[in-house]
C-alpha cells in the first residue's frame, strides 16, 4: 500500500526559515492507517532541504546562531 498526502510551505520574505513539520508528518501518518513502513519526506524544489535533526536543533550548524536574536524567529 502507497499512501501520500503533501505540505505545502512558504519561507518568510526570502530570508532563511525553518519549520518543524513533525507534528504535521504525524499526523498524516496517523491518517494513512498503515501501521508498519517508512514515512519519506522530501522537498521538490531545489533551493529547498530537507533536515532531519534527532531530539534538538543546532542552530550552530548552520551558522544562524550569531545572526538571529532567538530561534523562535525562524521557528514555525
Amino acid at each position: 500500500m502507497v499512501y501520500r498526502e503533501s505540505l505545502k510551505l512558504q519561507s518568510r520574505d526570502r530570508a532563511v526559515s525553518f519549520h518543524d513539520v513533525t507534528q504535521q508528518v504525524k499526523e498524516i501518518a496517523a491518517k494513512s492507517g498503515m501501521k508498519n513502513g517508512i514515512c519519506v519526506v522530501y522537498s521538490h524544489h531545489t533551493t529547498c532541504s530537507v533536515i532531519t535533526q534527532e531530539c534538538a536543533f543546532d542552530m550552530s550548524m548552520t551558522c544562524l546562531l550569531y545572526t538571529s536574536p532567538s530561534p523562535r524567529d525562524y521557528a514555525d
